[in-house]
């Protein structure tokens, strides 16, 4: 018979809202406070669009304690839950973006004046040497068009189709799915007749000496870099005199075809410059160059990439004459100047603009029978040709053809500057002031020769102008620190921002990208309708200074509590053999509560019992 040794009477006060029993003879309290909004608050990030109202939503729950590990398990004692839920809701402006700068230092492909070059009217060549550009352009356009490339001898046929069109003015399509040509008109403005009656006849057109001829363009800066381009705009003139911007191929608003860039950059990579053979004289034709082409020929023959026969017709006298024409190396080392320049005009036409209205079944420009050059009854000196007819078809389709993978810097102007732009909000700092970040990608992959510093500039909760100065790359200079980055993309952090008021910031761009040897376009001042749009081979160091504008509004709802649970080991049954505690256990009760504990032996139970009641 044990001996009671010690009996304690305990007095604790506890507040205990909930109290329930369950099946296993024990009893838990659970005490929940509804919301703590001073808790640590995890980040969130909500991305900003252009216009539009944007939300997103976090929640982080943790449990700490002698954790409960599932229904049934009844040994744990205490836990306490910490339940985080956060809104945020922002609205964003449209986004308002100026260039402030947009020079260029740039190395083109340049052609080289050669009395040797066949079939080029080398007289309207223009020397950059002897153009000297004093005037400025409008803001952001440095290079001003000033004269004429090579020009070829041919004219590459250039025809107006006008469609038949219902009631609604809506193309009409043949049972072949393809569109009802009404007429075709010379670039002169008569309709195209065979034997006096208007015709539809494309090849016609072979007849007709009528059309454009293939040419360079010169573009110029102020400080003489001089950079040459083909029109890829069939259906816009160019305008002497006007200024021009280098921009992205993509920018253009016109293409035949969603992989009309693509072609595009493939014929202006692969294209005819008029560049030296070997200007470097090591042993590899340059880029543009007459020889270089006839070598990409002659393995595309061999591989089987080009027909090894070709079949022209063309018309003598009212007659047609049809030819096979066998494409052999000797054929292909027979190509001119002058057939190369116009089927690397032709084939960029084919895809820009003027082809794009025609595939769509509108009223525009085309190039017609671009394959035989106008020749089929002799060109201009009234020359037949065949042969050459054939070379010009086989490098046509060759450059229509080319599925080549070709890559260009991403110039930063207006359509390619920032993405992924969200805004991070961390803890509260006091009232409804909250520690802040911008975070931002640029269209632009940066490289280690670029030098580009980001400006974010915002008023602060006191109405003071705050200017965040980050490098993103190039040499740091005295007080500069490199932007932070992160799985957005680059950060600035540090910002206090106030809750539910509207704040405008100002993310500026500036310094230099370097542009690696790529095909770009050059655009006119006043827009693609104002003077045709050229393209070109170019490289070099591009001046960067461009702003987004943007008002930002957003709204942080937290709604966050603790719960927190004790598990009463009493013995309801009074059945419990090794603690020596009987039925004389009652259970908490709301408010102060006297517990007496009934010890045997064992003084030690009375700290198990504390740590049981969290006391």
């Amino acid at each position: 018979m044990k001996k009671i040794l010690l009996f304690l009477l305990v007095v604790f006060s506890v507040f205990i809202p909930n109290v329930y029993a369950n099946t296993e003879g024990y009893e838990t309290t659970k005490e929940e406070i509804k919301e703590d909004n001073d808790l640590d608050q995890p980040d969130i990030t909500v991305d900003l669009v252009n216009g539009e109202v944007t939300s997103s939503e976090v929640s982080d729950t943790t449990t700490t304690g002698d954790v409960k590990e599932d229904e049934n398990d009844l040994d744990y004692d205490y836990t306490e839950t910490t339940v985080i839920e956060r809104e945020i809701e922002a609205t964003t402006s449209d986004e308002k973006v100026v260039i402030s700068e947009s020079n260029s230092e740039l190395e083109g492909v340049n052609p080289i004046k050669d009395s040797t070059k066949e079939e080029l009217y080398l007289n309207n060549y223009t020397d950059p040497s002897g153009i000297t550009i004093t005037d400025d352009g409008p803001n952001g356009y440095e290079y001003k068009y000033v004269g004429s490339g090579d020009y070829s001898a041919q004219w590459i046929s250039k025809v107006y189709v006008t469609f038949e069109k219902d009631e609604d003015d809506n193309p009409l399509i043949d049972e072949d799915g393809n569109y009802i040509i009404k007429s075709l008109t010379k670039s002169d403005g008569t309709i195209i007749t065979s034997n006096g009656v208007p015709t539809t006849d494309v090849n016609a057109v072979f007849d007709q000496k009528t059309g454009t001829r293939g040419q360079q363009f010169l573009l110029m800066d102020k400080d003489g870099n001089a950079v040459y381009g083909y029109c890829i705009d069939l259906g816009t003139g160019a305008n002497k005199g006007y200024w021009y911007t280098i921009a992205n191929l993509e920018d253009n608003d016109y293409y035949a075809s969603e992989e009309s860039e693509k072609h595009v950059r493939s014929i202006v990579m692969n294209g005819y410059w008029g560049t030296l053979s070997d200007a470097d004289n090591d042993g590899n034709f340059d880029i543009g160059s007459l020889a270089l082409i006839k070598q990409k020929l002659k393995e595309a023959l061999v591989k089987g990439e080009i027909d090894g026969e070709v079949t022209v017709s063309y018309r003598v006298n009212g007659e047609i004459i049809t030819e096979v024409i066998t494409i052999t190396d000797d054929v292909i080392d027979n190509l001119t100047e002058g057939e190369a320049l116009d089927m690397t005009q032709a084939a960029i036409w084919s895809y820009a603009n003027g082809a794009q209205s025609v595939q769509d079944g509108e009223d525009g420009w085309i190039v017609a029978g671009t394959m035989y050059g106008d020749m089929a009854n002799g060109n201009r000196s009234g020359k037949d040709d065949p042969e050459g007819m054939a070379r010009m078809t086989v490098l046509y389709k060759w450059l229509m053809d080319l599925e080549e993978e070709h890559t260009s810097s991403v110039i930063i102007n207006e359509k390619n500057y920032v993405e992924d732009l969200s805004l991070t909000v961390g803890n509260r700092v006091k009232d409804d002031i909250y520690e802040a970040s911008i975070n931002f990608d640029l269209v632009y992959d940066i490289v280690d020769e670029d030098d580009l510093i980001v400006y974010l500039s915002y008023k602060d909760d006191n109405d003071e102008e705050q200017t965040i100065v980050r490098r993103i790359v190039g040499t740091l200079k005295e007080n500069e620190e490199y932007i932070k980055e992160n799985e957005n993309g680059y950060v600035i952090d540090g910002l206090n921002l106030k809750n539910n008021t509207d704040f405008t910031f100002t993310l500026r761009l500036a310094g230099e990208q370097n542009l690696k040897f790529g095909a770009y376009i050059y655009t006119a001042a006043g827009g693609i309708d104002s003077s045709q749009t050229f393209v070109g081979l170019a490289k070099g160091n591009h001046k960067v200074d461009i702003s987004s504008e943007i008002t930002i509004s957003f709204d942080v709802d937290d709604n966050n509590k603790v719960i927190t649970e004790h598990m009463w080991n009493s013995d309801i049954n009074g059945d419990i053999s090794d603690g020596g505690i009987g039925n004389e256990m009652e259970p908490p009760h709301t408010g102060t509560t006297c517990v007496e504990f009934i010890l045997y032996n064992n003084v030690a139970i009375i700290d198990k019992k504390r740590e049981l009641l969290n006391i």
